[in-house]
């Protein structure tokens, strides 16, 4: 029931936005709705719905939301950590992203490209969760084995933390900033990836195919024809009508 209300007005969103096929961007003229993207989806959400039991599905639907929300944390140790217009001048950039001088190989990291050694740590940070994650999972807790890899975890993880802490945030001025970073971006990646990690392995596999038709089918969309997906920045007139269509959903 929620991918029937919710999916039709992301896909059209992404179509609009050029991602997938225009043709789920068309907005009827009589219901102002994007009914290509409704009668398509909510097709292909019944037949998943016969298809697959009740647990497999909610547990896809699990990953992905968790995925989501990962991706959102990730994000945001990213953005706060790269270098932002002072006074919206873009000529000239704050702090953000610099190196503190108490960080190891700091002369390496600052020669790297901006935003790399974040997104390094980042990496780094969310491979060593599953690391910890999967440990416990296998059932590897009380062995040998199993605290080595807690301590090998332990260590990446308080390791990228402390070279997250160790990038300068960029002072830009927003209505919301998220407090207490990189501790909560952090936090929340710990969890979502644990839950992540506890879900069953069809699941996984699921979700690996998922990600590949994904993929296979946003590089098909760049050998296109570009009449065929909005690639040209959309003219005023255009923008104007895709704000008032938007106005309905």
């Amino acid at each position: 029931m929620t991918g029937a209300f919710a999916l039709p007005r992301c896909v059209y969103a992404m179509a609009d936005d050029g991602l997938i096929f225009s043709f789920f961007a068309t907005i009827n003229k009589y219901t102002k709705v994007p009914l290509n993207a409704i009668i398509v989806f909510t097709l292909l959400n019944a037949t998943l719905a016969m298809v697959f039991d009740l647990e497999a599905l909610v547990e896809f639907l699990s990953i992905g939301t968790l995925l989501a929300y990962s991706v959102v944390s990730a994000c945001v140790l990213i953005l706060r950590h790269q270098p932002a217009p002072i006074d919206g001048d873009l000529e000239k950039m704050d702090s953000g992203g610099t190196i503190k001088s108490w960080v190891p190989f700091r002369n390496y990291w600052e020669s790297l490209p901006v935003g790399r050694s974040i997104c390094v740590a980042v990496i780094a940070l969310v491979a060593s969760y599953f690391w910890l994650a999967f440990t416990i999972r296998l059932g590897l807790l009380f062995t040998i084995e199993g605290y080595i890899c807690i301590g090998v975890g332990t260590v990446l993880i308080v390791t990228s933390f402390l070279f997250i802490y160790g990038h300068e945030q960029n002072s830009l001025d927003l209505n919301f900033r998220v407090p207490f970073v990189p501790l909560i971006p952090c936090l929340g990646l710990f969890i979502n990836c644990f839950m992540m990690s506890f879900l069953d392995y069809l699941t996984w596999a699921r979700f690996f195919i998922w990600m590949a038709i994904e993929t296979l089918l946003s590089t098909s969309l760049q050998f296109m024809d570009s009449d065929s997906i909005h690639l040209s920045q959309p003219s005023l007139e255009n923008l104007s009508i895709t704000s008032q269509h938007r106005s309905y959903l």
